[in-house]
């Protein structure tokens, strides 16, 4: 859409502001950090023209400040030597681009096909292998013609998962304030993911997560938003046919979308039913003993899955039961888990995954990565709060990621799914019960 209309204003390599001391010259990853693929995991926020600064006096701002932010999070101006270490030495830096959109801001924001809402990225980056010499973390500032803007970041998942992507948006939007006379301290992020979770010594070492083939040709990624009344609704409706009191939020619709894809893959292949997993990504820094602080950088996940065989157990009540059972199990087994005990727990689960990927093939998986609650819609770089806040589409066949609504109650939940499939799921009656396209 908007892609045709993209003028490139500037891009710049940006240093941290001060060289990385003898000690911070190389960052060794940890042990869940060996297991994900060095891709881009990409996030944007969209800002409505409030009379804030001019785009040169934004793009001084934010050039200074992201280089501050940069000495904090020195790792990301690093690059990947291999699947153990982080070059830090002489930092070579993180990318920033500037560009022009001859749109306004709602055309792009607003819609739910976003693939047109990935202008706001640099092209084709969006959950992109990384190479050997890219920068590991890339940020652009788009203007909009409305006077509008959206800053993104693509940042590697090699070294940040959600927590981190979240916090250093905050880092960065509080650096940039700081500078025009905000007196906040700035958090100091920690970098012991290695201490707490030691990796495996040997740089050969693959990520476990199998292939990951971003923007497959056959895929489309659509955002369904789910309103606080409507989730209301929803709740009412799974503790009425369940007996679950207070499901969460999460809960209820990551079943509903599992619900209506599949039914959405059966009608357009009706002899394809076969059985299917359904994968919740879950952080677990507050499941540790002792806890691990929200501003340990990396990668921190879990998973839990919920199978699902039989036809019976695709009927909603079915679904949602299922994963509130799994959940359930994994909080009671996790609940102030010990470093020691996570690695190894870790380590066991790499045979299952293994014995899981030779069954892909007569496997149907749906996986989740909820990052609700987590505060980017508070992330203001002197231009206010964001109006709407997107993941990239990741094009990634059945990789669902939820954030929260505009108005921190709702859920926002971003679906990837075959275009045939998308076709039938996106008029699923039951669906747009509750669910909203844009």
């Amino acid at each position: 859409m908007a892609s045709s209309r993209l003028q490139l204003i500037s891009k710049k390599i940006i240093k941290p502001s001060f060289s990385s001391p003898p000690l911070f010259r190389s960052h060794k990853l940890g042990l869940s950090d060996q297991l994900m693929n060095n891709v881009y995991m990409p996030i944007a926020f969209f800002y409505p023209n409030k009379q804030h600064n001019s785009s040169s006096q934004s793009t001084v701002l934010l050039e200074k400040s992201f280089s501050k932010v940069l000495a904090s999070y020195y790792p990301l101006a690093g690059r990947a030597i291999d699947n153990l270490n982080i070059d830090c030495n002489e930092m070579p830096g993180a990318t920033l681009i500037e560009a022009h959109v001859d749109c306004k801001m709602s055309q792009v924001s607003s819609n739910p096909n976003l693939s047109d809402q990935n202008v706001v990225f640099p092209s084709g980056m969006p959950w992109r292998t990384i190479k050997h010499d890219e920068s590991l973390l890339v940020a652009q500032l788009t203007h909009f013609t409305c006077g509008g803007r959206s800053l993104s970041l693509s940042m590697s998942h090699k070294v940040a998962d959600g927590q981190t992507l979240c916090n250093f948006a905050r880092d960065w939007a509080d650096a940039t304030n700081k500078q025009q006379g905000d007196k906040k301290p700035l958090p100091y992020p920690q970098f012991n993911n290695a201490t707490i979770l030691p990796p495996i010594e040997d740089p050969s070492f693959k990520p476990q997560f199998g292939s990951f083939q971003a923007n497959e040709p056959n895929s489309i990624t659509k955002r369904f938003v789910f309103d606080p009344s409507k989730l209301i609704q929803l709740k009412a409706k799974v503790s009425a046919e369940t007996g679950i009191t207070n499901p969460s939020r999460v809960e209820v619709v990551t079943a509903l979308i599992h619900k209506c894809a599949r039914a959405a893959a059966s009608m357009v292949d009706p002899n394809s039913s076969k059985p299917s997993i359904f994968t919740q990504v879950v952080n677990m820094r507050p499941f540790m003993n002792p806890i691990v602080s929200s501003n340990t950088i990396g990668n921190f996940l879990n998973f839990f899955g919920a199978p699902f065989r039989d036809a019976k157990d695709f009927s909603y009540p079915g679904l949602v039961s299922e994963l509130n059972k799994a959940k359930v199990q994994f909080y009671d087994k996790f609940k102030g888990v010990t470093a020691k005990d996570l690695r190894q727990e870790i380590i066991n689960s790499l045979e299952q995954m293994k014995m899981m990927s030779s069954r892909e093939a007569s496997l149907d998986q749906y996986i989740c990565t909820s990052m609700c609650k987590y505060p980017f819609y508070n992330v203001d770089y002197g231009w206010g709060k964001p109006e709407r806040v997107i993941f990239g589409a990741s094009g990634v066949k059945n990789f669902i990621m939820l954030i929260d609504g505009q108005n921190g109650e709702g859920i926002d939940a971003f679906v990837p799914l075959e275009k045939k499939v998308m076709d039938v799921f996106e008029r699923d009656p039951e669906l747009l019960q509750f669910a909203s396209s844009g």
